[in-house]
């Protein structure tokens, strides 16, 4: 029990806390929606890892390279915490990429990518799935809009966008409200709901398509 805290169940001598929960059910909703059991050589991004428990989850259930954008202050816990559950992985830290510069070379040679705000794709990610969950209702617009052309850029047509945010926020300055987020209109709505009993949470699930429909404005 990290942190001494008071509010968790023992379950068959395992603590479990609220947000060890929150991330099962993510989990939960990626698998069932996003990702097969059976896909081979995925390539995933999060954006917003927290100190990556998602990111264990998936990665000791899947074939997958995962790239994980975040700050660098938060990247120094994902760099602990998954070094210690994947000592056998290749992780690539930034001081790892010359000029922050993120090529297809660095894709071949690594398993984990701990990558700040900074870093600069010079190739296509190829992604099948893209995650955020709780991290873009706390930027600024401009920020919003920069991943979202990161996710637009490198989703493989045919790959998911897993979105779970608050439908309002105003705490970095600016109201940010979830139905004004810059989709592209090259996207199916695969699962749109209310997060569990979070009712400021909304989960909205999408895959990217070939053509543009009207589908995510009207979800929206």
């Amino acid at each position: 029990n990290i942190g001494e805290n008071k509010s968790f169940l023992n379950y068959k001598d395992k603590y479990i806390d609220l947000i060890q929960l929150d991330h099962i059910i993510l989990y939960l909703l990626i698998q069932k929606y996003c990702l097969k059991k059976e896909d081979k050589n995925l390539n995933i991004l999060e954006i917003g890892a927290g100190f990556g428990n998602l990111a264990r989850m998936i990665v000791n259930e899947y074939n997958a390279k995962y790239f994980i954008i975040d700050l660098p202050e938060i990247l120094i816990l994902q760099a602990y915490y998954l070094t210690q559950f994947f000592p056998n992985k290749r992780i690539c830290f930034p001081e790892d990429l010359p000029n922050l510069c993120l090529e297809e070379e660095h894709v071949k040679k690594y398993d984990i990518f701990l990558l700040p705000p900074s870093i600069k794709i010079q190739t296509n990610l190829k992604l099948n799935c893209a995650i955020n969950s709780s991290s873009f209702m706390e930027m600024r617009k401009k920020d919003i809009q920069e991943y979202f052309k990161i996710i637009e850029k490198n989703l493989s047509n045919g790959g998911f966008f897993f979105n779970n945010n608050r439908y309002f926020k105003d705490t970095s300055g600016e109201k940010i409200r979830l139905y004004e987020y810059p989709y592209d209109k090259k996207c199916k709505v695969i699962y749109s709901n209310q997060f569990l009993f979070f009712y400021r949470l909304h989960t909205l699930i999408t895959k990217k398509i070939d053509v543009e429909t009207n589908e995510i404005e009207q979800e929206l």
